[in-house]
């Protein structure tokens, strides 16, 4: 934790730090609009030595994973001077080495620096400045100024966010990209500022609980507000609500960057000429739901501060006895219930105690601290509140012994809805599954809902012994909530179903409930009902459920027999839950016309992509992150059958295996994708398919990585028509006038043994339906469409009512190659009359 300035000494401390925050040349002036200085780094230090340990730590190695940090990087970090050090002249080298280091598996081709500050220097909300002058480039050259969660409140990445300042992609030197990551599945959007040379720049993030912005040199760049992101199961403006530490790295190689190659230059290095973090005075009135840090008292009394060994480091408060008190000045976002958390220490032997005052009336009863075991040995207590919107004065008062206290949060309780099967996606089975002689198979019901498009329909045929699991997914923290409910339409089977929950640990809880019931009822299942499992996982703990991060939600049928139900609406609930099944926002189902353009991001169900802003002509977004397996799922609506030009908005920096474009299991065209230049460079690439009419759901899978699509466009394509009357050469026919839509002339006085000569081109290999446009007031009209001596295909024509009466028949297909052809019309049979024919490409 970082200790906040406090009062007494903020003028002081501001004169002074106004004063040390001076740097070389490029140094600009510090804020002015109220900002305070909290942590900075200079960098001045003799030549070679060490950035300073006191602020700085480092990450060592290939990643936790030896997966290259995630990213596929190609580096091994270290923390050797020669990678990372001071000049001398008040500036800090980061540089990457063409060098074989390490060994075994992690044994890389280059090294690298990447320094961190967290425990060092976290911060909640601010201005964070970097002065720094980026590598010359080069393909695989990867800098970045960022910030990751220093708690991960909500879990691992991409769930607690990340708040990218700067990074630079060398294959572009002069332009940086500033970029927050959130959500579950992973999210991210920013922005791109091109720089006017290669020279120092300072990069800039101001960060409040309402927006995020970037600046360089001042210049503001990019803004995005609290509803641009989101977290799961936290009430906005999590995850960017929580302290974050910052990070300088140069990687080199990676899944963006693409790998150096012999034009790639080494060694290649970032100069940083200094970090300065700023607070508002503001900002020490505490945004609640958050955490508030012990030692970060508007006032006090009787109490004292010290070093703390909890999680994070930092301060705690320690000392506190019977009426000394902490205060903090807290601003309530929204009324409601909360969940207040206190994570405390008690080295005594016997109980000490506290009472929470909002604006000087005590909330609930007193909270007791048990011994913990010793005065740095600490739990976490909870107590229910009632906090309403607005500003007020919260206080921490001692009620009897002593104990320490380290932070307390408050944590708004939400009702999520976890799950409303509408858009569907690979972390769930769908369709059928076989166990032994238990099948069950999933589909998505219309009729059968509580509301919204759909609900899951389950037909299942559940032999004895054993139960076939059907649904399961991951879900994240959960822990400040009561409990779950799903909405059942019961059948009134008298079967068991059971439903599970798998920790992070692999430990596994379980709650049992019987379809006795008919229509549609809300099944609600506290937490504190669920059992832990007779089986469990091998090496699962005996520690209780940890609703933080979530393995999976399972659901099984136990009883044996077959039959059907349908499930929607899968709720985390917090207070009282009722068995009413609760409304929800209908998502709307995107349906693109085909002919037209199918936007990237206008999916119905995807696998593993994101979006992103675009700078392809007309903006927007495109879909990116793609990796090998991921899918994205579009309904569309095909106006007629037949051939169409598709065409493919892409980029790619490295080029890519590509995608496959699936209706079902049939495979309608597959590519390859090319270098373009650069990860929002764009080209259009272009092939045909063949469509049937009718509502349908086309897939892009992914059989490569590392190509993001904007667009995808499809155009019905013309047939190739040919008028009959525009014969190069013919034996025994006339033209006449035509009554025919569209007028001008037919084909007429054909006999046995006439016949008509045409010219005509193909611009693909294809399979080809004719078109015929015929008339007839008898039936002895017959003719052939031939190709030298090959009959291509052989017509009868009917009495269609009259000469001038006229319909179209067809052939059936007739697989042709590109090029130039000669088809003749061959009569064998005669009075009838031919107005054009046409190729229609299948």
């Amino acid at each position: 934790m970082i200790k906040k300035i406090s009062l007494w000494m903020f003028l002081v401390l501001s004169l002074f730090a106004a004063s040390s925050f001076v740097s070389s040349q490029q140094a600009h002036a510090a804020p002015t609009d109220t900002w305070v200085p909290v942590w900075s780094d200079e960098f001045d230090g003799t030549s070679g030595a060490a950035p300073d340990t006191t602020k700085w730590s480092y990450d060592i190695g290939t990643g936790a994973n030896n997966d290259g940090w995630g990213n596929q990087e190609k580096e091994y970090y270290t923390d050797r001077t020669a990678n990372c050090f001071l000049d001398g002249n008040g500036k800090l080298i980061l540089k990457a080495l063409q060098e074989t280091y390490g060994s075994g598996s992690q044994q890389r081709n280059y090294t690298s620096c990447r320094m961190v500050t967290k425990s060092k220097g976290d911060w909640k909300y601010g201005r964070v400045e970097v002065m720094a002058k980026l590598p010359t480039g080069g393909l695989g050259i990867w800098p970045a100024i960022w910030m990751l969660p220093s708690d991960k409140v909500y879990g691992n990445w991409p769930r607690s966010g990340e708040i990218d300042m700067m990074e630079m992609v060398g294959a572009e030197p002069l332009k940086v990209y500033g970029t927050i990551h959130y959500g579950n599945p992973w999210l991210h959007t920013g922005g791109d500022y091109t720089l006017p040379n290669n020279g120092f720049h300072e990069y800039a993030v101001e960060w409040d609980e309402e927006e995020i912005r970037w600046y360089v040199d001042d210049v503001l760049f990019s803004t995005k507000k609290v509803d641009d992101w989101y977290s799961s199961n936290s009430p906005k403006p999590g995850p960017f609500d929580q302290r974050f530490h910052l990070l300088l790295n140069l990687a080199v190689g990676g899944t963006w960057p693409g790998t150096p190659d012999a034009s790639t230059v080494f060694p290649q290095q970032m100069e940083v000429d200094y970090v300065r973090v700023y607070e508002r005075p503001g900002t020490w009135t505490k945004p609640l739901p958050g955490k508030i840090e012990a030692e970060s008292y508007a006032s006090m009394s009787g109490v004292s501060v010290e070093a703390t060994t909890d999680t994070g480091n930092g301060k705690n408060v320690a000392s506190i006895q019977t009426s000394d008190t902490l205060t903090y000045n807290a601003a309530v976002k929204t009324t409601g219930s909360y969940t207040m958390e206190y994570r405390v220490a008690n080295g005594g032997t016997s109980n000490a105690s506290f009472n929470l005052l909002v604006d000087g009336v005590q909330q609930g009863t007193t909270v007791t601290v048990p011994p913990t075991g010793g005065n740095q040995q600490w739990t976490t207590l909870t107590q229910a509140v009632t906090l309403n919107a607005g500003n007020h004065t919260l206080q921490v008062s001692g009620a009897s012994g002593d104990f320490r206290l380290n932070w307390l949060q408050a944590v708004k309780l939400n009702t999520v809805i976890a799950e409303d099967f509408e858009n569907w996606d690979n972390n769930a089975l769908f369709g059928s599954s076989t166990s032994g002689s238990s099948t069950i198979t999933l589909s998505k019901d219309t009729a059968s809902k509580t509301q919204g498009n759909y609900a899951l329909k389950v037909d299942y045929n559940q032999a004895s012994g054993g139960a076939l699991e059907w649904y399961s997914k991951f879900y994240q923290n959960w822990s400040y909530h009561m409990g779950m409910k799903l909405d059942v339409l019961g059948q009134s089977s008298g079967r068991t179903v059971r439903v599970e929950l798998e920790d992070a640990e692999g430990e596994r809880y379980d709650y049992d409930f019987v379809d006795n019931f008919t229509g549609w009822n809300s099944v609600v299942m506290p937490f504190s009902s669920f059992v832990r499992a007779s089986t469990q996982p091998s090496g699962a703990p005996n520690d209780g459920l940890d609703r933080k991060d979530l393995n999976g939600v399972h659901i099984q049928m136990l009883t044996a027999g077959a039959g059907t139900l349908y499930f929607d609406n899968l709720i985390v609930y917090s207070g009282s839950p009722t068995s009413t099944p609760e409304p929800k926002a209908v998502p709307p189902v995107i349906t693109s016309a085909i002919p037209g353009v199918v936007e990237a991001e206008s999916y119905g169900a995807m696998s593993g992509v994101k979006k992103e802003d675009t700078q392809d002509v007309g903006g927007g977004q495109n879909i990116g992150y793609i990796n090998t397996g991921d899918w994205l799922d579009y309904n569309v609506n095909v106006a007629q059958t037949g051939a169409y030009k598709v065409e493919y908005r892409v980029a790619s920096a490295n080029g890519s295996s590509g995608f496959e474009l699936r209706s079902g299991s049939a495979v309608l065209d597959s590519h390859g994708v090319s270098p373009t230049g650069g990860s929002q460079v764009w080209q259009t690439m272009t092939d045909y398919i063949s469509l049937s009419a009718g509502s349908q759901v086309i897939r892009l899978y992914a059989v490569g990585s590392s190509f993001n699509i904007n667009w995808i466009q499809f155009t019905k394509v013309d047939p190739i028509k040919i008028e009959a009357e525009a014969y190069t050469t013919m034996n025994g026919v006339q033209t006449q006038t035509t009554t025919d839509t569209g007028g001008g002339l037919n084909v007429a006085y054909i006999d046995p043994g006439d016949w008509m000569d045409y010219t005509v081109t193909l611009p693909r290999t294809a399979t080809y339906k004719v078109e015929y446009r015929v008339a007839s007031a008898n039936t002895t009209g017959a003719f052939q469409l031939m190709e030298g001596s090959t009959v291509l295909d052989s017509q009868s024509v009917p009495n269609t009512g009259g000469t001038q009466k006229w319909i179209t028949q067809s052939s059936g297909s007739i697989q042709l190659t590109a090029g130039t052809h000669t088809f003749r019309i061959y009569s064998n049979g005669n009075h009838y009359n031919l107005n054009w024919f046409q190729l229609l490409e299948q």
